[in-house]
């Protein structure tokens, strides 16, 4: 979504496009997982090796979230104006099932994450009860169906800038991380309802084995942060970023970052997808994707899905 620094003097415009100075991502040792973006109802994957693979999806997915193991995304789905449902949708065979318990937030939804297990979901949204309107992140435990309120929004309202959203909950099901209202990433304790810290930043996402969140911070100009989550400091900064989006892969290795490149004019797109190794720093752009990419809803899948 946003328009790179051109800092080569020679490029090619073509049909295609030429990615300078930037090396192909070669399939790591063990992988069993693809880059992909979702575009309106499809879904769009690369592989590391091959070409790119489209799905249909059953309908068109908001405020969405992709499964730690890449088989489902989780969202909010329903035209505008209309009802909207927290849903999940398996991607291959693809099947859209509606979240059970989840019509109690009366369409009123912002952001949502789901916990390794499938069973316990974090909710930014609006929720009437009793004729009494509350805002801010709740619990829904999916097997339950109970619902409990866990810390009110930040901002002084239930608009769009004071309300959470890109919600990531930590693996073992305890903490949750996302922007907390224009301009700061929180961490929130889901068990003892309080903010354990609020930083400047954009957007922020836990690592899948726990140990890492990767945060969008304002320090220069927007970077990548990789923090700690045993103490939540501060390990080491990871380079710019361009999308405004952070998605670990599944054995969180790797970071799916953007590079604008030089695509070639008519193509559509405005880019590529890369790998950046949280351990090197160093980013390899995915063969399968140069080019081929617009900048909407990002993630991993699971190459069993593309099969």
């Amino acid at each position: 979504m946003r328009l790179a620094r051109a800092a080569v003097a020679v490029f090619t415009f073509a049909a295609g496009c030429s990615v300078l100075g930037q090396r192909n991502a070669q399939k790591p040792p063990g992988t069993h997982y693809s880059a992909a973006f979702i575009r309106n109802d499809q879904l769009i994957a690369f592989p590391f090796d091959g070409s790119e693979v489209r799905i249909s999806l059953p309908a068109i997915v908001s405020g969405m979230t992709f499964s730690a193991d890449g088989r489902t995304i989780y969202g909010i789905v329903g035209p505008n104006g209309g009802p909207r449902r927290l849903s999940a949708i398996t991607i291959n065979p693809s099947r859209l099932t509606r979240l059970p318990h989840s019509d109690e937030f009366n369409n009123y939804f912002n952001s949502l994450t789901v916990d390794t297990a499938g069973d316990k979901t974090v909710i930014s949204a609006m929720y009437g009860q009793s004729a009494v309107q509350q805002c801010g992140l709740f619990e829904l435990d999916i097997t339950m169906g109970t619902i409990e309120k866990i810390i009110d929004n930040l901002g002084s309202g239930c608009d769009y800038l004071s309300s959470w959203s890109d919600l990531s909950i930590s693996p073992d099901g305890t903490r949750v991380v996302g922007t907390a209202r224009k301009g700061q990433v929180g961490v929130v304790n889901l068990k003892e309802h309080r903010v354990e810290k609020l930083w400047a930043g954009t957007a922020a996402s836990w690592s899948p084995d726990g140990k890492w969140i990767a945060a969008l911070s304002f320090a220069e100009q927007m970077e990548i942060e990789l923090i700690r989550t045993s103490d939540l400091s501060l390990q080491r900064r990871l380079g710019s970023d361009e999308t405004g989006r952070v998605d670990w892969s599944p054995d969180s290795r790797y970071l799916l970052v953007f590079s604008n490149g030089f695509c070639g004019l008519g193509t559509g797109y405005v880019g590529s997808l890369q790998t950046l190794d949280i351990e090197t720093g160093q980013r390899l752009t995915i063969e399968s994707s140069k080019c081929r990419v617009n900048l909407m809803s990002t993630g991993w899948v699971s190459d069993d899905v593309l099969k």
